[in-house]
C-alpha cells in the first residue's frame, strides 16, 4: 500500500514540475487611477500620471 501511494506521489509532483516548468510568467504595465468627479459628461480623475490635459481615456468596458 505504501508503494501505491508513493507512485501516486511520484505522478502527482511529476506533473505538477512539467507544468512548473512550462510556465512562462508575463508582466504587464499599467496605471491606474481613481475617478474623483463626473459632470456633463466630463471625469476628472487622479492617480494616472502618463495622461495628459484634455486627453481621451479608455475606461473597462469600452467607454471613452
Amino acid at each position: 500500500m505504501a508503494d501505491d501511494l508513493q507512485a501516486v506521489f511520484d505522478r502527482a509532483f511529476a506533473g505538477l514540475k512539467l507544468a512548473r516548468a512550462d510556465y512562462v510568467a508575463r508582466l504587464e504595465v499599467r496605471e491606474i487611477g481613481t475617478i474623483t468627479r463626473i459632470a456633463n459628461g466630463i471625469v476628472k480623475v487622479s492617480g494616472l500620471p502618463g495622461a495628459g490635459f484634455e486627453e481621451l481615456l479608455k475606461f473597462p468596458g469600452e467607454m471613452y
